[in-house]
């Protein structure tokens, strides 16, 4: 680089890193003021239970007490001390006051017993969480000056070492305190310093999660209105921006669309209804009636379950994973793609077959001294390849060609699930790990005592057209579009599906006004049923409807924020921050701002319009399914690549995670480009041959399939791989 341009550079890596840092620093201080909440939960009900025992416990000896007032042996003039003496020694004096208050139904108050725990641990807070707090730099959304000025307040003391303690009690600003939990807070009118500040830290990270409270220097918790377009801009060049999106409806009047979707919405509400009414929805079956009135109902869902492994595969010759990699290089350039680090000529520097054992290294989660052990490459060689040739850069460019080119064979139209259609859909993997990441997390479920994350991939027509690795903490939903608007593939979805998890609050709206239909499927569709909304007041319509509304769009508050509406749907179009970040924080159901309420009233109409067409379509459905399944066999071939070392990432940052997902994706699209290849080849030959029934049965075929594939045993790279001859492969072949 020439001149003060590097000096541009090196401010922008710097600062990049900063906002990095600070993210990973803030979900730290998250996470801590979430551990200490799930501890001192514990401890609340450990202690209420122990409470309640011991009550239970000193219960059955009250009676013997109560015996005492009419024993006829005991004389009226006894001394009462004598009596009282007696009680004692049938139930210890300081358990009275625990069986009055069980007799008595008296409860230990559980947020006092919380603020105690808080207290009994404030060494180990200041400690993991204080110096969190001092670093990061905390700024505040309208309505929330009460706490950013305990934050300014408490922030120079801390810094100087000093303690709340040590300052005057009634300058200690304590207005963010709701009247409600005060009394958790003083005692005699006094503050109870030693409960302020961890509650003013839980106070902090509610409101970051709720938008309210921002981090300036950050990529994910900055303010809101730093993800957008900036106001003054957009004001300024709006027509142009909107002009130059593919989003015919956000250009329109919003009148005009709202008009448009209410005789859409309000004549599919009536038809399916009356469809039902008919009997001519044959897959909604009445059961009855529940006992609040409602009517019970089912929906049958399609069982359709395609295999993996077809057997057309296995009368083919068994090839190693190395001879396949050659093949569809030679079809397809990939490994061009792989260029030095340093922009240097990449034929001086290392071999194909190099970039090749590297790839297969870290994709079958050998890694590199492994690989070294059974192949011809060196751990030198190896190390070369991974360090100066493979980035996710690279095997993102290698991924795109590999895909594109399996577009283009035969066999691909037909695996469209409707005609001239491309169907997608998405859904992450679990996948352990076998060092703590920050993107690690614990999920008994999947990872049994163990941590680990999710490889959230989109398959369109049976290949992997993008991912993203996340971490099983984050919800599935905020990256659906993410992966849609950035797949840079040929391959371009109009219909997309997820399971339930991929489901929130706006990706109805924001995926419709981006020209995708959103097709989740629903475990449970008489659930979802219920949030059918419609244009009218529902005592509009025939009480006789099995589906009811749930209630009426609020068309006003999307009429007045329509403004807003377009400015942040044209930033996730210019990528002006992250997708998922911006579907992050306008998903989150504390945030309570107008802009979010529209959007959110949008969703419900293209949710609505969806909800009916799943009731009334069963071949909706039917798609839906079939399109979900993919995503699971293709998580199956994934799951047999990345196999070694138990299938755990072995790696300390979310980079490596990420090329080593890459590099697995890699090889699944080589060999799912390897079987459509196979299949385009059966396919020419049965087309010559004008076998109609032959080619009916080779157009059902999937191409996930490994049975005639090694992946694993011992690989020879320098050896010349043998030439594949379609003509061979086809000769003994029998549908």
């Amino acid at each position: 680089m020439k001149g003060n341009i590097v000096y541009i550079y090196l401010l922008c890596f710097a600062y990049s890193r900063f906002q990095h840092i600070n993210d990973t620093l803030i979900e730290a201080f998250k996470h801590y003021v979430r551990i200490y909440e799930k501890e001192a939960e514990g401890y609340s009900k450990n202690t209420i239970y122990a409470y309640q025992l011991e009550g239970l416990n000193q219960l059955i000896k009250v009676p013997r007490i109560l015996s005492l007032f009419t024993d006829e042996q005991i004389v009226d003039t006894l001394a009462f001390g004598t009596i009282r003496k007696t009680a004692f020694g049938i139930l210890d004096k300081t358990k009275f006051a625990v069986i009055s208050d069980y007799i008595a139904n008296n409860k230990l108050d559980k947020k006092e017993l919380k603020r105690l725990f808080y207290e009994s641990i404030q060494q180990k807070i200041s400690l993991n969480i204080r110096h969190l707090f001092l670093h990061l730099t905390f700024r505040g959304m309208s309505g929330n000056t009460d706490l950013i000025e305990a934050i300014d307040y408490t922030k120079p003391i801390l810094n100087k070492g000093k303690l709340l303690t040590q300052v005057a009690i009634d300058q200690i600003p304590c207005l963010f305190i709701p009247n409600y939990q005060k009394k958790y807070f003083y005692k005699n009118g006094i503050l109870l310093v030693k409960r302020y500040e961890f509650y003013m830290l839980q106070t902090i990270r509610n409101r970051i999660e709720s938008g309210d409270i921002y981090i300036p220097d950050s990529f994910v918790f900055k303010s809101f209105d730093q993800d957008l377009i900036p106001k003054k801009y957009w004001q300024r060049n709006k027509i142009a921006i909107l002009e130059s999106m593919e989003t015919p409806r956000l250009r329109m009047p919003i009148k005009e669309l709202l008009a448009e979707l209410k005789q859409e919405l309000e004549a599919k509400f009536k038809r399916v209804n009356e469809s039902i009414l008919k009997g001519e929805n044959k897959y909604v079956k009445i059961e009855g009636q529940k006992p609040d009135g409602s009517t019970k109902w089912t929906l049958q869902y399609p069982g359709i379950k395609d295999k993996v492994n077809h057997s057309v595969f296995s009368q083919f010759k068994s090839r190693n994973i190395d001879e396949l990699m050659n093949m569809v290089h030679g079809h397809t350039d990939f490994i061009d793609e792989f260029t030095h680090v340093l922009e240097k000529d990449a034929s001086n520097v290392i071999s194909k077959q190099q970039l090749i054992a590297a790839i297969l290294a870290l994709g079958t989660n050998h890694g590199i001294k492994k690989m070294a052990q059974i192949s011809d490459m060196t751990v030198h060689q190896l190390n070369a390849a991974v360090n100066n040739f493979i980035r996710h850069e690279t095997l993102e460019k290698a991924n795109i060609k590999i895909v594109n080119a399996t577009s283009k064979l035969p066999m691909f139209q037909y695996y469209n699930i409707e005609e001239d259609q491309i169907h997608s859909s998405s859904d992450g993997q679990k996948f352990g790990t076998k060092f703590d990441t920050i993107n690690s997390r614990y999920s008994p479920k999947y990872y049994g005592l163990g941590k680990g994350l999710s490889d959230y991939t989109m398959v369109a027509n049976h290949i992997p057209v993008n991912a993203k690795i996340i971490g099983t903490h984050e919800h599935e939903s905020y990256y659906v579009f993410d992966l849609l608007y950035n797949n840079e593939t040929d391959i371009q979805p109009e219909i997309h599906s997820t399971d339930t998890d991929g489901t929130n609050q706006v990706n109805f709206a924001i995926l419709d006004f981006f020209g995708y239909q959103f097709a989740p499927r629903y475990a449970s569709i008489t659930s979802k049923a219920k949030m059918i909304h419609t244009f009218e007041s529902p005592s509009t319509y025939s009480d006789e409807y099995l589906l009811l509304s749930k209630g009426k769009i609020d068309t006003k508050i999307i009429e007045e924020e329509w403004d807003n509406i377009q400015r942040i749907v044209a930033s996730l179009g210019l990528k002006t921050t992250t997708q998922s970040t911006i579907i992050k924080k306008l998903s989150s159901y504390t945030r309570n701002n107008r802009t979010q309420r529209a959007i959110v009233e949008y969703d419900k109409i293209i949710k609505s319009l969806y909800l009916l067409e799943y009731i009334d379509s069963p071949s909706l459905r039917r798609n839906v399914q079939k399109a979900l399944n993919r995503g699971e066999e293709y998580h199956q071939l994934k799951r047999h690549i990345f196999y070694v070392h138990g299938g755990k990432f072995r790696v300390h940052t979310m980079q490596e995670q990420q090329v080593i997902a890459s590099c697995t994706h890699l090889i699944a699209n080589i060999i799912i480009y390897y079987n459509t290849w196979l299949l385009s080849q059966l396919l020419g030959k049965y087309e010559q041959e004008k076998n109609i029934e032959a080619l009916e049965k080779i157009k059902k075929i999937a191409p996930i399939a490994w049975q005639h594939i090694n992946v694993y045993g011992t690989y020879k790279f320098i050896v010349p791989p043998s030439s594949i001859d379609s003509s061979e492969l086809l000769r003994n072949v029998k549908l």
